[in-house]
Formats: structure tokens, C-alpha cells, sequence
């Protein structure tokens, strides 16, 4: 299995859904407030779309960068603090 794959999929899919449910939305806020403020539009394309790429830029770079990083990982050590104790977790790859 391919993490470097794995990782930014699923990210991207919460980002598509995200868009999917976010950007009718987006617009028809933008007609309420059209009806309601002077001197507002109610759809500029170029927000949207600039919305979208840096969306999506952000989703590469928090999925890809981790994905890569874990890769490049042996085995990585976790402390977790409960309380007084000092408890620690180690992971290792599988190199299968």
C-alpha cells in the first residue's frame, strides 16, 4: 500500500466534498447579501476561484509533506504525558 498515494486521496476527497457543499452555498450567501448591502456583487469568479486553488494548495501541502515525511521514517517514537507518567509508543514501518 502506498502511503504517499493513500494520504493526499483522502484528503482531496474531504476537500472535493468540502467544495461541493461550500461553494453553492458560498454563492447564494453572496445573493443574500447582494439583496441586502449597496454596492455588493453576488458571484465574482475570481474569489471563488482563487478560494479554490489555495484550498487546494493547502490540502497538498498537509498531505503530502507528512505522507513523505513518515516515509522517510524508520520507526518513530510517540510520548504521550498522562498525568505524572511519561509513556511512550514506537511504530514501525512495515517494509512488506
Amino acid at each position: 500500500m502506498n502511503i504517499v498515494a493513500m494520504v493526499p486521496r483522502g484528503a482531496f476527497l474531504q476537500v472535493a466534498v468540502g467544495l461541493l457543499i461550500g461553494l453553492p452555498l458560498a454563492i447564494m450567501a453572496g445573493h443574500f447579501m447582494a439583496s441586502k448591502v449597496f454596492l455588493v456583487r453576488s458571484y465574482d469568479p475570481y474569489v471563488l476561484g482563487t478560494s479554490i486553488i489555495a484550498l487546494g494548495l493547502c490540502a497538498a501541502i498537509a498531505s503530502i509533506l507528512p505522507a513523505r515525511l513518515d516515509l522517510a521514517d524508520q520507526g518513530t517514537t510517540y510520548r504521550v504525558r498522562k498525568g505524572s507518567q511519561s509513556l511512550s509508543y514506537l511504530r514501525w514501518r512495515d517494509d512488506r
